[in-house]
């Protein structure tokens, strides 16, 4: 059966196929289909300090419907980032006929439950199963878990929520708590009410609520995913900056085997030769898109560690062919774009790296800048006719622009570089 997100997730950015930028915190995995379960509320609490951590506190009621429903809901998983947020178990209830027939929380006068995490083996994402008993429909299951996460940027804060899910949600509630000085920038899609501003003491609590159901929606006809996503920075440039450095940060050594094969593979030929050469060098050197980024979900592997190992996710072989374009005596660029369906222009969005899970690579020739997809993860939405939002980090400028074509690996685009 195909396995669904059930509730809203936590998203500081969202983790797809070949993802860049994946900072992601709790989703919670329920394998069970639409009509199998509703979420009767989902209360998200976040107050932030003034440098940009956050304590997260997340509750959810939800009823099981079904027989189907009621098997494959025996352990839904929580997932967060290492390094990125410490997760852990507040209380677990399920009831019955008005009963209660499970819980297990903190006592009075014991600490709070702490989710153990284990490792997939690949990158920082860490998973942890929520106890429940043998489950039957009808019963109504009562959880809380808090997060502490750190920041993405220093002195800045990023908070979005996303209000879709892929079962009903009848109620949901968002509160964000800030310093009373914080020039909070907000913007919400969909059914979600204007924010309550509430100013208390040296800090104000902004308040976003929904109550109407929220019903599942199909992304790929084109609808927008509700959502609110709240940011302190001021422009798409600091952002830009940011990422650059994060992305850049292993340094660009080809490694002196096969980089300087790399590099003598393209000497002495035309500009678009040596632009295809590059990319066929990369593409047989390595294998086929790792599924998740392997380490720090923002900081690209060193080119040669990438080349050595043949493995590299969208981030890590962008970097690499960016640096191999720059020593064949190239111009080339780099972008951050977002492959999450149904999410609004980045030109009507505050200033934030949460909606960034991919990166693209450019090349630029006379009057032209032809825009490479070191994956191809976003060749399906270009087939469709959507357009991507890209914002290309530069050394001294970051500016948002639409890309509505790829070069795709054996391509006739070069030729015209």
């Amino acid at each position: 059966m195909t396995r669904v997100l059930a509730a809203i997730s936590i998203a500081l950015l969202p983790a797809l196929a070949s993802v860049v930028c994946a900072h992601e915190g709790p989703v919670y995995d329920y394998p069970v289909t639409v009509d199998d379960v509703t979420i009767n509320t989902h209360r998200r609490s976040v107050v932030c300090d003034a440098d940009g951590v956050q304590e997260i506190l997340i509750e959810q009621t939800l009823t099981v419907n079904s027989r189907r429903g009621a098997e494959e809901l025996a352990a839904p998983a929580i997932a967060w980032r290492e390094g990125s947020a410490r997760a852990r178990l507040r209380q677990v209830t399920v009831r019955r006929d008005g009963q209660t027939a499970f819980h297990l929380g903190p006592r009075p006068d014991g600490p709070d439950i702490a989710l153990p995490s284990s490792d997939d083996g690949v990158g920082p994402m860490r998973r942890a199963e929520v106890p429940l008993p043998e489950l039957r429909p009808g019963d109504i299951v009562e959880w809380a878990v808090e997060i502490r996460r750190e920041p993405l940027i220093e002195g800045q804060i990023f908070a979005q929520m996303s209000w879709s899910a892929a079962h009903p949600v009848e109620q949901g509630r968002f509160s964000l708590q800030v310093p009373r000085d914080a020039k909070l920038q907000s913007r919400s899609w969909g059914p979600v009410g204007k924010p309550l501003v509430i100013p208390e003491g040296d800090h104000e609590t902004w308040l976003w609520r929904v109550d109407q159901t929220i019903k599942p929606i199909d992304p790929a006809v084109g609808q927008v995913l509700p959502q609110t996503i709240v940011s302190t920075t001021g422009s798409w440039g600091a952002v830009g900056e940011w990422l650059r450095e994060r992305l850049v940060a292993s340094g660009g050594e080809l490694g002196d085997a096969k980089g300087a094969e790399l590099v003598r593979s393209v000497e002495g030929l035309p500009h678009h030769e040596r632009v295809q050469g590059v990319l066929d060098h990369v593409r047989e050197a390595l294998l086929l898109p790792h599924l998740k980024p392997w380490h720090d979900p923002f900081t690209a592997r060193a080119p040669a560690a990438v080349l050595n190992s043949g493995i590299g996710d969208c981030k890590d072989r962008a970097w690499l062919i960016y640096r191999a374009l720059e020593e064949a005596g190239l111009t080339p660029h780099l972008a951050v774009t977002g492959l999450s369906r149904g999410i609004p222009p980045l030109s009507e969005q505050p200033p934030t790296p949460l909606l960034f899970d991919h990166v693209l690579v450019g090349v630029s020739g006379p009057g032209v800048t032809l825009w490479l997809d070191p994956t191809g993860a976003a060749e399906e939405q270009l087939d469709c006719g959507r357009a991507l939002d890209a914002l290309v980090v530069g050394e001294d400028r970051a500016q948002v622009v639409p890309i509505g074509r790829l070069h795709r690996p054996t391509g006739p685009e070069v030729a015209a570089l």
